[in-house]
């Protein structure tokens, strides 16, 4: 389930703690995914300039989410 998922979409965000930059190496060595941003989980999201729209990627690792 998590391959068909990140064969979709293989860009991620994750949050800026350990547990997050932990994640975030799990999915790329064994999932291909790149990481294109960072959260805090509170406010403020930091993305590659190459994302321009901030609910493309797929968010890991978050305390709170968009509900959309």
């Amino acid at each position: 389930m998590l391959k068909e998922l990140f064969e979709q979409n293989n860009k991620i965000v994750i949050n800026s703690d350990i547990d997050g930059f932990l994640c975030g190496m799990i999915l790329q060595k064994y999932y291909g995914c790149k990481v294109v941003g960072f959260s805090d989980s509170h406010d403020t999201v930091w993305l590659t300039p190459e994302i321009t729209d901030i609910d493309s990627p797929i968010y890991i690792d978050l305390f709170v989410s968009n509900p959309n």
